[in-house]
């Protein structure tokens, strides 16, 4: 598959643990499931990874913005 945003030919459809940074918090969305391009980093998910990635990044920010010190692992 080639990549939209670089054009290159290599794409690799994987389980991962993606991490994301907000105001200086960072937490790690353990096993994402996407194709990752390898020559410039893009992740293109499939509608159940995008809203399930959209969800936790939603709950992490109001978590960080109503300032919560517990763990923010998700």
């Amino acid at each position: 598959m080639i990549c939209g945003a670089c054009g290159a030919n290599q794409l690799s459809h994987d389980v991962r643990d993606f991490p994301y940074l907000y105001k200086g918090k960072k937490i790690v969305i353990a096993s994402l499931e996407a194709d990752y391009c390898a020559a410039c980093g893009e992740v293109i998910l499939d509608a159940h990874g995008a809203s399930r990635l959209s969800a936790l990044i939603r709950e992490f920010q109001q978590r960080v913005d109503n300032g919560e010190k517990k763990s923010l692992d998700m």
